[in-house]
This record gives C-alpha cells, sequence and structure tokens, in this order.
C-alpha cells in the first residue's frame, strides 16, 4: 500500500483494536475510535477506563484496524502510547472528545451531553514505531 493510500485508509471509518498488557501480564483487546494526527494515533479513554491504567503502566501497545471487504486492506501498528497531558491539547480533551466523536457520528450527531465529565477523561498519543499495510484482494475462484 503506497504512503497515500495509508493516509487514506487511516482517515477513513474505521474503528482500531488496541492491544495492551494486563496487570498480570496477559493480553488485552478493546475496540477504540481514534483520530489520525500526521504521524500519531490520538485516542480517548473514558472515565474509569481498565485499559488506560494498564497503559499507563506499560505503554508498548498494538494498534490493528483492518476492512472486512474486499480490498481487505489492514494496518497493523506496534507503538508507544503516552498521556496528554490536558494542558497540551488545544481545547482540552474537550476537543479530543469532540473531534473523535464527529468523525465516527458526524458533528450533527455528537450527544448533546458531550460536556458531562470531561474532566474525568483522558487522552494518549500512540506514536508508531512499526507499521504494517496490506492490501489483498481475495482469490477468485
Amino acid at each position: 500500500m503506497s504512503h497515500d493510500a495509508l493516509i487514506e485508509f487511516l482517515m477513513g471509518p474505521w474503528t482500531a483494536r488496541l492491544a495492551c498488557i494486563r496487570h498480570d501480564g496477559t493480553p488485552h483487546v478493546v475496540p477504540v475510535w481514534y483520530v489520525w494526527e500526521k504521524e500519531s494515533f490520538i485516542i480517548a479513554a473514558w472515565p474509569n477506563s481498565v485499559w488506560a491504567s494498564m497503559v499507563k503502566i506499560n505503554p508498548t501497545v498494538a494498534l490493528s484496524i483492518d476492512e472486512p471487504w474486499p480490498p481487505m486492506r489492514r494496518v497493523m501498528i506496534r507503538g508507544e502510547a503516552s498521556p496528554i497531558p490536558d494542558q497540551d491539547i488545544a481545547g482540552g480533551i474537550q476537543n479530543i472528545r469532540h473531534r473523535i466523536s464527529a468523525r465516527y457520528l458526524g458533528a450533527a450527531q455528537i450527544p448533546a451531553d458531550n460536556n458531562l465529565n470531561a474532566q474525568a477523561w483522558s487522552a494518549f498519543r500512540i506514536t508508531p514505531q512499526q507499521c504494517i499495510a496490506l492490501q489483498e484482494k481475495p482469490s477468485e475462484g
């Protein structure tokens, strides 16, 4: 997949699966919505998110993003997740939540209560260290 095709794919409507390590050392996978910002993924953790506490302890993560029909593009990322301090986010965590919600729901569908508990949310930046992008069509026959 070309670089332009990869960026176009990452800007698509796909849900990512975040893989991280539980406190007992076993894997944990959870679907997450994201925004792609040039060279990193931004994800938001809801209040009391289990995966957020895991990532704070062990920031090594993986993301898997795929489409379930031809041409069956998929991207696998390995990288580091780092918390984004609220003061480092233009518009604060509420801006991240708004951008993610608008990306997946459309601006008109953002819930009216989107401001509730904004301070309890947290944001993470995932910086890829490895990226594998594939596009395979199923064989004919």
